[in-house]
């Protein structure tokens, strides 16, 4: 009877830790079921896109517009290159990128995500012609720091420089044959042409053209 007795105690005992048990992982399952509610809910405004602009037009000739919105955890950017700039079709530029960064209202970036220009999709107009880049990403982003989001900027990884036979093509060349010059300027114009080599006495050559001058006074005597 005695043993009757403590298995009846025992089986109580497991009953209530039985009970308990269930009654806790309810009350677990009711708390995470409303801080789940409370989390969308909050997260709801969020899903609205928001709209984000950066001007570029007197590096680059382009300007930026990106939107943005947080859905399910996860950020989505939908980003407009409008224009198109000569750089992004340079050969020089096949790694370059453009970097889109997100600020806080302090200018602390909160993220920042870069964009090769290979990684783009060209948009052509009723020619034919690039006119624009689009780009659209996604990735995983807590609700508080995009709470922080406040401003955004476009930096690039570009070479702008010109290449060295368009940098020649656009250099002024100054005429060496021009009246009133002194014979230092003559000789300073004429070296644009290529390397100065002296011919003679008074006589000067490069690239093709020529100087020759007065050995007793320095005046011009002819000039090709």
């Amino acid at each position: 009877m005695a043993i009757k007795g403590f298995l009846k105690g025992i089986f109580r005992v497991a009953i209530a830790m039985f009970l308990a048990l269930v009654g806790l992982a309810a009350v677990v399952a009711i708390y995470l079921h409303i801080k789940e509610s409370r989390e969308l809910e909050a997260a709801q405004p969020f899903e609205e896109v928001r709209n984000w602009q950066f001007d570029l037009k007197d590096p680059l000739g382009v300007g930026v517009r990106a939107r943005t919105k947080l859905v399910a955890g996860r950020l989505l950017v939908s980003i407009d290159v409008n224009g198109h700039s000569k750089y992004f079709v340079d050969s020089r530029n096949r790694e370059g990128s453009l970097n889109f960064e997100f600020l806080d209202k302090d200018g602390f970036k909160v993220v920042t995500h870069p964009v090769k220009i290979s990684e783009f999709t060209t948009i052509v107009g009723n020619n034919g012609e690039p006119i624009g880049l689009q780009y659209q990403y996604d990735e995983y982003f807590e609700l508080e720091r995009y709470r922080q989001l406040s401003r955004m900027q476009v930096g690039w990884n570009l070479v702008t420089e010109p290449q060295p036979a368009e940098a020649q093509a656009t250099k002024t060349i100054l005429d060496h044959c021009a009246p009133g010059l002194s014979k230092a300027e003559r000789l300073k114009r004429l070296a644009q042409h290529g390397p100065l080599r002296e011919t003679g006495n008074g006589s000067y050559s490069a690239g093709g053209r020529s100087l020759a001058f007065f050995e007793y006074d320095g005046s011009l005597i002819d000039c090709r």
